[in-house]
């Protein structure tokens, strides 16, 4: 079977191959191909899910345990009843095809040898995609809108550089994407104990991706990221908690003159979406859909197909596209029903009980500090969450399941890690928790 256990280990790779077929169709490729590409939909999930009968071949398993992987399956097992609730199939297609991405990203990532050996592998794969991501940026959304402010010199260049790529990505989502990954970057960048080309280079990514998050105008984004940043520096030095209070109180002074208004009518689509009173209707008509199809949902990804025909909106332009709920846990109980809400929900708890493992060590070194970004990236998602849905059922959705196998590495192997100081050879740079040459050879 050593051939078996070889093409097991190409999994990552086979996966990165896939991507493609379910992530690019309406960009990057010419019209006349796209039909043709939304053909092998269908045998791209098949190919992801080759893992697990190829893993029990090798192996004698599926999968490597862990906690998150029960309400994972569950949320899997949910799925066809989803899609067969769905009325337009081509949507719902895509809304599995997301998902589904991402749980295969989520166990390439938790089963890959290399990863096994060193879960903080996993972070690096974290850094390098989002360095590219934050590199693309410009290129994949309309940033530099005119929703609080205009930048006179820069708008026009960012526009041409956005009109290079045909079919851009929502700022929303784009911003959403960037946010989560933030918080990893400045936790590795405060980090003393990493090495000084590797703080630099986190720092620098850090900081463009603040840069970015501006640019793109999403107010729920700018929220997330400052709550995720001074969460990961309440972490990291607890004696700031002291000045708390203070920031609670600027916050709700700001939030009593401003108006609720303004932190709820975000991004280029404010204006579209009747601002703050029009997110209200939206999320009661997300609620008036969650208590009439509450076991199936409405069908993964068919939200902007159903609501204007069962629910319709009044606040908002008939013409006006409203691809989902403005809410993360809304949106997943339209899309799954409440079997899938709670599955969801038991990824999520579970994430985080597997990160205070290594948190409360409060050792501050290469463990603690991926668990710390990756908490507080976790919570970036949530609290934009609150009043947009920009990381679920959409193509940057896959970075979330790498998140999520980032924290069950780093959480199931806790005891063992300290044990062995990170290293089995016992090397200095590996018991500091330092990224390495010799760490991230295989």
């Amino acid at each position: 079977m050593n051939w078996v256990k070889r093409l097991v280990w190409l999994e990552p790779f086979w996966v990165f191959v896939v991507a493609p077929v379910l992530l690019l169709p309406g960009r990057f490729i010419p019209s006349a191909w796209a039909g043709s590409v939304t053909n092998w939909q269908p045998i791209a999930l098949a190919i992801l899910g080759l893992g697990w009968p190829l893993r029990w071949l090798a192996y004698g398993r599926p999968t490597r345990p862990a906690p998150v992987n029960i309400p994972i399956f569950l949320l899997l097992l949910w799925l066809p009843v989803n899609y067969w609730a769905a009325v337009d199939k081509t949507l719902a297609l895509n809304g599995v095809s997301y998902l589904l991405l991402g749980v295969a990203v989520y166990f390439a990532s938790i089963n890959w040898p290399p990863t096994v050996a060193r879960p903080q592998r996993i972070g690096w794969i974290i850094l390098i995609i989002g360095f590219f991501l934050t590199i693309a940026a410009p290129f994949l959304s309309n940033l530099a809108l005119s929703t609080l402010f205009q930048i006179p010199g820069l708008s026009p260049l960012l526009q041409k550089l956005a009109d290079l790529t045909p079919g851009n990505v929502n700022e929303n989502r784009m911003a959403g994407a960037l946010a989560l990954l933030a918080p990893i970057f400045w936790a590795v960048g405060l980090a003393r104990r990493q090495s000084w080309w590797l703080r630099l280079f986190s720092l620098l990514t850090g900081s463009i991706i603040l840069t970015l998050l501006v640019l793109s105008q999403s107010r729920g984004a700018l929220l997330a990221v400052a709550t995720s940043l001074a969460l990961l520096l309440f972490m990291r030095w607890p004696r700031l908690l002291w000045g708390s209070p203070i920031l609670i109180a600027g916050f709700a002074f700001a939030l009593y003159r401003l108006g609720p208004d303004v932190l709820v009518s975000l991004g280029s689509n404010g204006d579209l979406l009747g601002g703050f009173d029009g997110r209200l209707e939206i999320w009661s008509r997300a609620i008036y859909a969650a208590q009439d199809f509450a076991f199936t949902g409405l069908g993964i990804g068919n939200f902007q197909k159903v609501i204007p025909i069962l629910y319709p909106l009044f606040l908002i332009a008939p013409d006006t596209v409203v691809e989902h709920a403005h809410n993360l846990w809304l949106q997943v109980v339209v899309d799954l029903g409440f079997p899938g809400l709670i599955a969801y929900l038991a990824i999520q708890i579970n994430v985080f009980v597997l990160l205070a493992r290594i948190l409360r060590q409060r050792a501050y070194d290469l463990n603690w500090t991926l668990a710390a970004g990756t908490a507080a990236g976790m919570t970036a998602m949530y609290v934009q969450g609150v009043i947009d849905a920009p990381l679920w059922g959409s193509k940057p959705a896959f970075i979330v399941w790498i998140l999520v196998a980032l924290a069950v590495q780093l959480g199931t192997t806790a005891k063992e890690l300290s044990t062995n100081n990170f290293s089995d050879q016992g090397d200095d740079s590996a018991s500091n928790g330092r990224f390495s040459a010799k760490n991230i050879k295989s």
